[in-house]
C-alpha cells in the first residue's frame, strides 16, 4: 500500500468508529449502513488492497468502492487534499495550483495595471502540514485542535523558526539564542503573495505568536488570498479562529483600522464584522472593540452561556462552525445599539 493512502487513511481514523489494523488490513464499522443497530461491538467494513489498488468493502451493506470514492463519501475537504496530492504526485503541481496557472494566462484586457510577478518564496523551504505523515506530532497537534483539513496545505512546519526567518531577512534574529520549531501561518496577499506571516508557538513558553511583517505597503491582515470581500466578512483576532468561518480574515496586530482603511480604499462596499475573543473583563479587548463601534464597524459580542474564549476553544468543546457562524450573526451590532450591548456585555 502506498503511503499516500496509508495518510489518509490515517487521517480519515478517527471518523471511524471501532478502527483497528489486522495483518495489514483496516476494520471499522462501516459509516455508510451504520452497521448493526443491535450490535455496537460489530465492525464490518473493511479496507484491503488488491492488485495495488485499496478496495472498501462493508459486510453487511455489501458495497464495494475504491478508497477514493469511500472517501469522498466520508469526508468531501479531506477527499480534496487527498485528490490534489494525488494529482500533484503525478504531474508535479497541484490541482488547485494548475488552476491557478490557467487563470493567470487569461489577459485581463480591461486592466492597464502593471502585472504582479511572484518569485521565490520562503515558504518553498518548509513543508505543508498536509504533506507531513499522519503520526508527525505538528500534525496530529493541527489535527487535535480541529483546523479543518482543507486548510492544511496552508500552514507550513518551520523546525528551526529563527535559523529560517534569517535565510530571508539576514540578522533578523539572534542566532546565538535558542531556535525553536513553530507552525507558520504565512500572511498573503489577494495575489497569493507572502506579505508576512506568524510563528505559532507549540509550547507554553516565550511569545505564543511571532509576527513578521515583509511588505509594510500591504494590509497586515490574514486570508486575503482565499476571502471574497464583496461578499459580508468576518475579521477574528487569530488566524485559526478564522478558519472555523467561512469567508473570515484575522488581524495580524492589535491596531488594524490602518490595514482597514487600506481595504476600504480598494472595496468601497466593505461589509466587515469585527469578532474579538470572548473576555468582557479583558479592558485591552473591551476598548478596541469601543474603537471599532466609534468608527462606525459592526461588531459581534458573544452572548452570556458562551463560556470559551475563542472559536477554536468552542469548537474543540463540541461546538459546531455553522452554529458559532448562527451565534454570532444573531449577537452583530453597531452603532448607539453596539454601545449599549457592550456596556451589558462587559459586565457579564
Amino acid at each position: 500500500m502506498d503511503w499516500i493512502d496509508q495518510k489518509y487513511i490515517g487521517l480519515l481514523s478517527g471518523n471511524l468508529q471501532l478502527f483497528s489494523k489486522k495483518n495489514g488490513v483496516f476494520n471499522f464499522r462501516c459509516p455508510i449502513c451504520g452497521d448493526s443497530k443491535k450490535s455496537k461491538s460489530k465492525a464490518r467494513g473493511f479496507l484491503v488492497e488488491q492488485n495495488n489498488v485499496v478496495f472498501y468493502k462493508c459486510h453487511n451493506c455489501s458495497v464495494s468502492k475504491p478508497f477514493a470514492k469511500f472517501l469522498e463519501i466520508c469526508n468531501a475537504s479531506l477527499f480534496d487534499e487527498y485528490r490534489n496530492e494525488r494529482y500533484k504526485e503525478k504531474h508535479g503541481i497541484s490541482r488547485d495550483e494548475h488552476r491557478q496557472k490557467l487563470v493567470d494566462k487569461v489577459p485581463d484586457i480591461t486592466s492597464t495595471a502593471t502585472p504582479i510577478f511572484i518569485k521565490y518564496s520562503p515558504l518553498r523551504d518548509l513543508k505543508k502540514v498536509s504533506q507531513l505523515r499522519p503520526d508527525h506530532p505538528v500534525k496530529l497537534y493541527v489535527v487535535k485542535r480541529l483546523i479543518p483539513s482543507k486548510f492544511h496545505f496552508k500552514l507550513f512546519f518551520a523546525p528551526k523558526f529563527r535559523e529560517w526567518v534569517n535565510s530571508f531577512i539576514p540578522d533578523k534574529f539572534d542566532l546565538n539564542q535558542k531556535d525553536e520549531p513553530r507552525l507558520v501561518i504565512p500572511l498573503l496577499d489577494s495575489y497569493g503573495k507572502l506579505i508576512g506571516l506568524q510563528g505559532r508557538n507549540f509550547s507554553k513558553n516565550g511569545l505564543r505568536y511571532i509576527t513578521i511583517i515583509i511588505d509594510e505597503t500591504k494590509p497586515k491582515i490574514y486570508g486575503l488570498d482565499h476571502t471574497d470581500l464583496r461578499k459580508p466578512t468576518y475579521l477574528f483576532e487569530g488566524p485559526i479562529d478564522s478558519l472555523f468561518i467561512p469567508n473570515s480574515l484575522a488581524m495580524a496586530g492589535s491596531d488594524c483600522l490602518s490595514a482597514i482603511n487600506i481595504l476600504q480604499k480598494q472595496h468601497e462596499k466593505l461589509d466587515l464584522t469585527f469578532v474579538y475573543d470572548n473576555e468582557p473583563r479583558n479592558k485591552e479587548i473591551v476598548g478596541r472593540i469601543e474603537k471599532m463601534i466609534d468608527n462606525g464597524w459592526k461588531v459581534a459580542l458573544w452572548p452570556p452561556h458562551i463560556k470559551h474564549k475563542d472559536v477554536n476553544d468552542m469548537v474543540m468543546a463540541g461546538m459546531k462552525p455553522a452554529d458559532l457562524k448562527l451565534i454570532i450573526d444573531n449577537n452583530t451590532f453597531s452603532g448607539l445599539e453596539a454601545k449599549l450591548q457592550l456596556s451589558i456585555w462587559r459586565k457579564t
